[in-house]
């Protein structure tokens, strides 16, 4: 799953780059063209990768916002020089068919991404740099003051930033957590339990070829969040299930999620109710901001939960008071700092 991101410069780059693109749609022969994503990848990561798997080229959210036009099209004609080579060769290195892939796409012959990336790397420091000089401009020591706001614009002026660079628009980030052609009752009401617990807003998006996807939108942590916790639901009823089935033999897989699913779902309903109330004001923001961002129509729908089996349903139920929950009033601070405990 990757985490992307929702901004008016994001979409300004992705849109620009699917012109580019395009020229070279005849290239491919039959085979889908990338999707392009911005991603908030850690610092130490690259500029951008093609995923083969997903057939996805992913861009570095401060690279692909901030970086010079040039380099940014260049690491993308890179990149989909990668997803070229593997629509026709199967090959996904540096090969002799990728060096020609770069050739026909027109990357320069002397471009290094190692060389962008350490230009990069010097930018994030001098940005850095001005932003601590920024704060202390606001010093209640005038002199102070001035002294740092002038020699933070000095800095900006030779490395070519702006005040911008510290974004601060709207922005939303988004991870699709599960992309099918049609879902179960179990998985919306699992999608649904973990929304709740971080306080994303969950979307239901039509993709090109025809399937769905479930997307949560909300802030980088509350993404990372949600997308931790449907993991680990979804690996630890599957586990539940597996288990119930060697004790008790055949039984309806789906009743028994139903059952399980709506038992936690009854023990969450007694957290903490300021933490819960927040959570569910979290949500409605993201919601409009999506709204006014995507310029999206929605319509909110709400699906009966009916289970075939009584007697599986049940076991579901049983099971669901033993099942580990994340911990009352945990902080959502990043999806590897979560904290699961037996309640």
């Amino acid at each position: 799953m990757q985490i992307g991101t929702l901004s008016p410069d994001a979409g300004r780059t992705i849109k620009d780059l699917e012109t580019i693109m395009e020229r070279w749609k005849h290239l491919f022969k039959g085979h889908g063209l990338p999707r392009i994503l911005v991603s908030p990848l850690a610092e130490e990561e690259k500029l951008g990768y093609y995923s083969p798997q997903e057939n996805v080229i992913v861009l570095r959210e401060d690279f692909a916002i901030f970086g010079g036009k040039e380099d940014v099209t260049n690491v993308f004609l890179h990149e989909l020089a990668h997803a070229l080579d593997f629509s026709r060769n199967g090959q996904a290195g540096h090969g002799p068919s990728f060096r020609v892939c770069c050739s026909e796409l027109g990357v320069a012959e002397n471009f290094s991404k190692a060389h962008v990336a350490n230009l990069m790397t010097d930018r994030r420091k001098v940005s850095d740099k001005v932003a601590k000089l920024l704060r202390l401009a606001s010093s209640p020591y005038l002199e102070e003051g001035r002294s740092a706001l002038a020699m933070a614009e000095r800095l900006m002026a030779m490395h070519g930033l702006k005040y911008a660079e510290k974004n601060t628009e709207d922005k939303l980030y988004f991870v699709h957590l599960l992309e099918k052609k049609r879902f179960m009752q179990s998985e919306k009401k699992m999608l649904g339990l973990a929304r709740s617990l971080t306080g994303c807003f969950l979307v239901f998006e039509s993709t090109e070829d025809g399937s769905r996807a479930a997307t949560a939108y909300g802030s980088l942590e509350q993404v990372e969040g949600t997308m931790y916790i449907f993991s680990h639901l979804r690996s630890e009823m599957e586990k539940a299930l597996e288990n119930a089935i060697r004790a008790n033999g055949a039984i309806d897989r789906e009743s028994y999620r139903i059952g399980l699913l709506l038992g936690l779902e009854e023990r969450l309903e007694n957290r903490d109710e300021k933490l819960s109330s927040a959570l569910e004001i979290s949500s409605k923001k993201n919601r409009e901001l999506y709204s006014k961002l995507s310029g999206a129509r929605m319509r909110c729908t709400r699906s009966r939960l009916q289970a075939r089996s009584a007697s599986s349903y049940e076991l579901g139920r049983e099971m669901s008071r033993d099942m580990e929950l994340p911990r009352k009033g945990a902080k959502w601070t990043s999806a590897r700092q979560i904290e699961y405990k037996k309640p």
